[in-house]
């Protein structure tokens, strides 16, 4: 009876947790580009969509054997535009973007 106590919460708890996640109002992006020079670009697209950028960790790496950048920006979204989605979409949609994910932890 306990075991399937357990399985239940955990079942019904992680989708919750999820959800809750996706509501708040920081959010953390890990983006791909072309360019160190990009950066200027996506920042700009960041802070239009109202967010505060709090950090931006850059690295290189290969893909597909050719060089491009990547980051992790750490953001806070604006009370007013607290979409999650409209802010990937709106970084996505840059022309020096490779790809864009979000990062829930």
């Amino acid at each position: 009876m306990a075991l399937a106590l357990i399985i239940l919460v955990l079942n019904v708890m992680s989708p919750l947790e999820i959800a809750f996640k996706r509501r708040l109002r920081n959010i953390t992006l890990n983006v791909e580009f072309r360019s160190v020079a990009d950066i200027a670009a996506i920042t700009a697209a960041i802070e239009g969509e109202g967010a505060k950028v709090y950090d931006i960790d850059v690295e290189c790496t290969e893909r597909k054997n050719a060089r491009c950048a990547s980051a992790i920006f750490i953001l806070q979204m604006s009370r007013e535009n607290r979409s999650h989605s409209s802010m990937l979409t709106s970084v996505a949609a840059l022309p020096c973007v490779l790809s864009v994910q979000e990062l829930i932890s």
